[in-house]
C-alpha cells in the first residue's frame, strides 16, 4: 500500500454530501441523532447482569489449595476479572456448598488472573488433561505445564477458548436476612 495522497473528484464529493444529508434527515425523523435543544437524552438500559458476581473455581499448582477467580459483570453485561480469593473451609461451607446458582463466564471475558496462594499470574487457568481441574500457572515454564503433586499430570499447553463455569457467591439457600418483624 502506498502513501500517496488520494484526490477526490467533484462528483464523488457531491455523492458523499448527498449521503450525509440523507442520513441526517433519517436520524432526525427517527430520533436517532443527538438530542435537540429541549429534548431529553435517552441512555441505554443497564444490563440485567450488571454487578453480578461469579466465582470460578481454581486450584493452586504449588500448594494444592482451592481458590476462586472472581468476575463481576459490568453494565454492558461483560464479565471482568476483579480478584482471586483463597477458598477456606468456612468460606466454602458458607457460600459454595450446595450452591445451585451456576453461572457461565464466556471465554472472551476471561482475563489475566493471579493465584492468591502462590502469586503466579497467567491468562485464565490451565485445564489439566489428567485430572480435568482448572489449575494456576504456578508450575509452568514457557508453554510446559505441570499439575499439582497429587495429580502428577504434565505436558505442553494448548490454547483453547472455553466457557468457564462458576457460582454466584450468595446464600445457597436463598434466604438472606429479613428485617425484624418482616416476613
Amino acid at each position: 500500500m502506498s502513501k500517496a495522497l488520494v484526490k477526490w473528484r467533484p462528483r464523488e464529493i457531491e455523492a458523499g454530501n448527498k449521503m450525509d444529508t440523507a442520513l441526517q434527515k433519517l436520524d432526525r425523523s427517527e430520533g436517532l441523532g443527538p438530542p435537540r435543544q429541549g429534548q431529553a437524552a435517552v441512555s441505554p438500559a443497564p444490563s440485567p447482569r450488571g454487578g453480578e458476581v461469579v466465582d470460578v473455581p481454581r486450584i493452586c499448582a504449588l500448594h494444592n489449595k482451592p481458590s476462586a477467580a472472581r468476575y463481576v459483570a459490568g453494565s454492558d453485561g461483560r464479565f471482568r476479572y476483579a480478584q482471586s480469593i483463597r477458598v477456606t473451609e468456612s468460606l466454602y461451607l458458607g457460600q459454595y456448598a450446595d450452591n445451585a446458582n451456576r453461572q457461565l463466564v464466556p471465554a472472551s471475558d476471561i482475563g489475566d488472573e493471579t493465584c492468591p496462594w502462590c502469586g503466579a499470574s497467567g491468562f485464565g487457568s490451565v485445564r489439566c488433561g489428567t485430572c480435568g481441574k482448572e489449575i494456576c500457572y504456578g508450575k509452568t515454564t514457557g508453554r510446559y505445564f505441570r499439575c499439582r503433586d497429587s495429580c502428577g499430570g504434565q505436558g505442553t499447553m494448548i490454547s483453547d477458548d472455553r466457557t468457564h463455569q462458576g457460582v454466584s457467591p450468595n446464600s445457597p439457600r436463598g434466604g438472606g436476612y429479613a428485617a425484624p418483624g418482616g416476613k
